[in-house]
Formats: C-alpha cells, structure tokens, sequence
C-alpha cells in the first residue's frame, strides 16, 4: 500500500509541473513521462516481490502499462510529426499561436493531441473552459493559462486542415475570453449541438479567416516546392503515416 502511495505521488507530482514559457506543446508529453515513471515503478515492485500472488498481479499491471506506454508513444510521434509539418507550412501562424496571450497579457499553454478518434461528428475540438476567479484565464485538464486542443486521426492533409480550424479558435478565445463567455452564454443551449459554429460567432469567424490564410500558406509551401514535388512528402515528417491501430 505503501509502495502505491508513492507511485502515485510520484505521478501527480510529473502531471502538475507547471512550465513558465508558454507555447504550442505536444499534449502527450506529461503522458509520455507518467507512462515512462510507471514502468520503471512497476518493474522495481517485480524484482523486489517474492509472493507468488503479487507477483502474478504485479506482472499483469506491468503488461498493461506496456501497452499504454507504447500506444502514448505512438501518438505522441505522430502529433509531434503533426506540429513539426504544421510549423514548416505556415510558420507565422505557428509563431502567433506560439505566443500567444490573454487579456491581462498571460502566455497561455497550447497542448495538441492527435487522437485515434473523437465523439462523432467531431474531427476536432478545442476546449472552453475558465479560471474559477478570473473570467480572462483559460484553463484546460492541463491546468490555469492552458487550452486544450484534440484531432482526430485522418490524412495527412485533413489532419492540417482541421488543426488549423482548432488554431482559429484558440487565436480568438484566448486574447477575448471574458467577452466569448458572455456571447456564450446568450447564443448557446442544450439545443445546439456542436458549439462555436453560429455565423454570428466571432470564434468560428477566425475560424474561417485562419483557415483561408492556412489554405494559402499551405498553396505557397507546394507551390515553391513544384520543382522537387516528388521530394517534397520525404522532407515532411512521414506525412502519410497512419497509426497500426491493431499493433496498440
């Protein structure tokens, strides 16, 4: 029991590190590092353990912890291949997002998953959510001055698409919070069901003006790549690869 107790301390103590700097973050780096500190756990326990029963527990949990430090692996490459691309086609974007700030000039965190799936219809979802005294601080599962940000699994291309919609949004909600929160709550109800979409919302409006400016960044990037466009998709980070689902 003892020794659970500090496992666990251990962890909470990986997961609430809070950085200083602010910027676009591969959100399964925390993940990567629990994983990582479970497993080293989890192994000590089972050469330390001389009861056959703990054993056959311990060796169970350490199988199972495997399998999710290899699938958090997987995923934290392809969203780290994700960002890298992302960056090397629209790089100013990438810059402003980067450092971006809230209404009291607060750098705010950017965690970015690439997920395996979300709750259809969804292909990507920022999240919205508050500091519970200060209506200007976002803050996400990560913590205060944070936002959250998750993809769903699909082309190289549509995975670009859809991170620079989710971008769009973060780059009007983060610097407007308190007066989103306030449009929030007069325009949405239980009766609209993906939020952020009205016409008259100024989130989906940068939406459609980041997207517009992604969509002529990423012509650009081809365009001045035409000459050697059969080398292009090698000098991208596996822009093709998928993840082997059936291997995680």
């Amino acid at each position: 029991m003892k020794t659970l107790l500090i496992i666990t301390l251990t962890l909470l103590f990986i997961l609430n590190i809070r950085e200083t700097k602010a910027e676009i973050r591969n959100g399964y780096e925390q993940d990567l590092v629990a994983s990582q500190q479970q497993l080293i756990n989890l192994k000590y326990l089972k050469k330390k353990e001389t009861d056959k029963k703990k054993l056959k527990v311990l060796s169970k949990w350490l199988k199972e912890a495997n399998k999710l430090s290899n699938k958090i692996k997987h995923y934290h490459q392809l969203t780290q291949e994700l960002l890298e691309n992302f960056r090397a086609i629209d790089p100013d974007l990438f810059y402003e997002i980067n450092t971006i700030e809230d209404r009291e000039g607060n750098e705010t965190h950017v965690y970015v998953k690439l997920v395996e799936k979300l709750k259809p219809p969804l292909l990507g979802a920022t999240n919205f959510d508050y500091a519970y005294d200060n209506l200007n601080i976002h803050r996400s599962e990560y913590g205060e001055y944070s936002v959250s940000v998750k993809i769903a699994y699909s082309s190289y291309k549509e995975n670009l698409k859809i991170l620079a919609h989710e971008l769009g949004h973060v780059r009007y909600q983060i610097p407007n919070l308190s007066s989103y929160i306030t449009f929030y709550n007069d325009n949405y109800d239980g009766s609209v069901k993906i939020i952020g979409h009205l016409p008259n919302d100024p989130s989906h409006q940068s939406v459609m003006e980041t997207l517009k400016s992604f969509n002529r960044s990423y012509g650009r990037f081809y365009k001045m790549n035409k000459k050697a466009n059969r080398n292009v998709r090698n000098e991208l980070v596996n822009p093709d690869s998928k993840p082997n689902i059936s291997a995680l």
